[in-house]
């Protein structure tokens, strides 16, 4: 819980100081987990515990924000690797043992992050990595799909925002195989446009998470 509210004062401090360039984080291509606690149980005691700041505090003055990632894929895909960057700075990254189902798979939402950020605008980025679930669509057999979505909000002073970041499939929409597991943003439940391609994806963006490869 410690580390998850220094993350979020350090991601404030950037955007206060109007840092134009994102931080490097470690170990963004090893196999290290950044597993975190959110620092409250919900977006509304969040804001409960700003608004008991002192007026004028550096505290009274955030907002509140939640991130989610939901896994909305069939039983045909198995999430093997998942990292969040929020400003440039690596929030969470969980790799699972290869070709086996863990909690990212078995999991359909978990909080990557929940507490106070400055207010104004950030950028979150998402990286996953996907193999078949062979046993449900052997046709799959071979496949590997990595995943980047890129997403911007403006957080409101004094307000509080939940994202989910939403891994689907589009395979209704007669797209290509290796098209087929894309992702998007909700922002407290409405989706947001893309920014890059369909479901805000673009693989070659040298910017987005490195998602964790063995």
């Amino acid at each position: 819980m410690a580390l998850m509210k220094l993350f979020f004062s350090l991601v404030s401090l950037v955007v206060l100081a109007g840092c134009g360039t994102h931080p490097a984080y470690p170990g963004s291509a090893s196999s290290n987990q950044t597993v975190t606690e959110p620092a409250f149980p919900s977006v509304a005691a969040c804001l409960a515990a700003m608004r008991a700041a002192p007026p004028g505090s550096l505290e009274a003055n955030r907002s509140c924000v939640r991130i989610d990632v939901e896994n909305a894929l069939s039983p045909a895909f198995v999430v093997q690797a998942v990292e969040v960057e929020v400003d440039g700075a690596r929030l969470y990254a969980r790799e699972e043992p290869l070709h086996q189902r863990g909690e990212l798979d078995l999991v359909s939402t978990f909080t990557v992050g929940l507490g106070q950020m400055a207010p104004g605008v950030h950028e979150i980025r998402l990286g996953a990595s996907l193999v078949p679930n062979e046993i449900v669509e052997p046709s799959l057999h071979g496949w590997r799909w990595h995943l980047c979505a890129k997403h911007v909000v403006t957080v409101a002073p004094g307000a509080g925002l939940s994202v989910s970041a939403q891994i689907y499939e589009n395979r209704a929409e007669r797209r290509p195989m290796g098209q087929w597991p894309v992702a998007r943003y909700l922002d407290n439940g409405v989706e947001a446009p893309p920014l890059v391609g369909p479901g805000g994806v673009d693989p070659g963006d040298a910017g987005c998470p490195r998602v964790l490869i063995r």
